[in-house]
């Protein structure tokens, strides 16, 4: 604090012994957590040190208004600020809240509001008065604010661990607040919690988030909703599963909604299958419940998980082995081929000609034809009659031509240029009559 009188340089005696005075109150550096130490300490319980008073709140506010005065230059102006900010966040923390959170003056100390120090100054802050912090909120202190206000205090209610009072005062809350409450009350549960915060999930589950303001890509803004409760609940089950390596049957034969189901498979999927190479993939997919493996299958070969065509190759393969492709009436589950291929296509960027080698590779003749017809399906007929003048003829080659060909999307002038690519002549003939049919 010596070096913000400094850089204040303030002339008013009076100011500078309220600040000096406000020192004092708080103690040596770094016997309050989070002090110029840097210490992030989870308080022991809540305490009402550094509630709003009015006269403290009129002499940060009166040497705020000296500081913005002063004339100084922008790098040491900022600085002082941020020091009187951090000061007056652990004097007089309803006061410095209205001013950096509220309706009325947020927008205009923003940037010192997202300061990471000012950011873990108020976390401490409201872990340390959580109860007369939450007292404010239910009040509609911060008015139209309120709602980014509680998403603050519920951060610092998460970090500090204070889950007992959270449960608590979880009945009580406005309505905008108690599904994000329920939320962070799930991220952090621990075992022996969460068989009774279950509960919560489906209590509070049609209660709608409170909505945050997020900023599109074209410049507008957007209302996106909270996490559901399920969906929370169902990610924090994988994790603690994760972490002691327990099995994913133990929690199919406990939990019976088929939407935390479906988003446990979700999660699992992601984090603890996507990750392996496919042939081990298909194995960890075993572990699951036959009903639930249809829609992991469908995850894993997601190009957000696979983005590779020779890794989806494989994946295919391991999985056709499996008969995990197959379709309602026994066949091949031609869609998900598709989907598979298209999608690695878009995003490998891959040419044409050495994705149809990796696929031509496939062992099983069934999935190599379904693959090689997703692949010529996905390309424009120009490009597929590129590829076929570098490939060798046989089955393979004429497979993708005739997948084209037989492909109403393209003129029928291509249509017949492909066909004419066809060395089977049986299957060339039988591409020839139906684009005559579409014609």
């Amino acid at each position: 604090m010596k070096l913000l009188l400094v850089l204040l340089g303030l002339a008013s005696t009076h100011a500078a012994a309220f600040l000096l005075a406000a020192r004092a109150a708080v103690g040596p550096a770094g016997e309050v957590a989070g002090g110029r130490a840097g210490e992030w300490r989870v308080p022991a319980k809540s305490v009402a040190r550094g509630t709003s008073t009015a006269e403290a709140g009129r002499g940060f506010a009166r040497l705020l208004d000296e500081l913005e005065h002063s004339g100084l230059d922008a790098e040491a102006f900022q600085t002082a600020r941020l020091e009187l900010f951090q000061e007056w966040i652990r004097k007089d923390l309803g006061g410095a809240m209205d001013r950096l959170l509220g309706p009325l003056d947020g927008k205009r100390y923003k940037t010192c509001a997202d300061n990471r120090e000012i950011k873990k100054a108020l976390t401490i802050a409201m872990a340390e008065q959580s109860r007369t912090v939450w007292d404010w909120i239910a009040a509609r202190r911060f008015g139209t604010e309120s709602v980014g206000v509680a998403k603050d205090w519920l951060r610092a209610m998460r970090w500090s661990g204070q889950s007992e009072l959270l449960e608590e005062l979880l009945p009580g809350m406005p309505g905008f607040c108690q599904a994000d409450a329920v939320a962070a009350l799930l991220a952090e549960g621990k075992p022996e919690e969460m068989a009774r915060l279950r509960g919560l999930v489906d209590r509070y589950r049609d209660v709608p988030p409170a909505p945050t303001m997020v900023q599109d890509p074209f410049g507008g803004v957007a209302v996106a909703r909270g996490v559901d409760t399920r969906d929370r609940y169902a990610a924090r089950m994988v994790q603690l599963l994760m972490d002691r390596n327990g099995q994913p049957a133990e929690f199919y034969t406990q939990e019976t909604d088929p939407v935390v189901l479906q988003t446990f498979t979700k999660y699992w999927t992601q984090e603890e299958i996507a990750p392996l190479a496919p042939a081990e993939a298909v194995q960890a997919l075993l572990a699951l419940p036959e009903e639930a493996r249809g829609a992991a299958c469908r995850q894993l070969l997601d190009v957000a998980e696979r983005p590779y065509i020779g890794e989806v190759a494989e994946l295919l393969e391991a999985m056709a082995g499996q008969g995990m492709l197959g379709g309602p009436g026994g066949e091949l589950d031609a869609g998900l081929v598709q989907m598979a291929v298209h999608g690695v296509m878009i995003q490998d960027g891959a040419d044409l000609s050495s994705s149809f080698q990796v696929l031509a590779a496939i062992g099983d003749p069934q999935l190599r034809q379904t693959a090689l017809a997703a692949l010529a399906r996905g390309a424009m007929a120009a490009s597929v009659l590129e590829t076929a003048a570098q490939v060798p003829a046989g089955a393979a080659r004429d497979c993708f031509i005739a997948a084209a060909a037989g492909d109403d999307r393209y003129a029928p002038e291509d249509r017949e240029k492909l066909a004419a690519e066809i060395g089977d002549a049986d299957l060339a003939e039988r591409v020839r009559k139906r684009i005559e049919k579409n014609e």
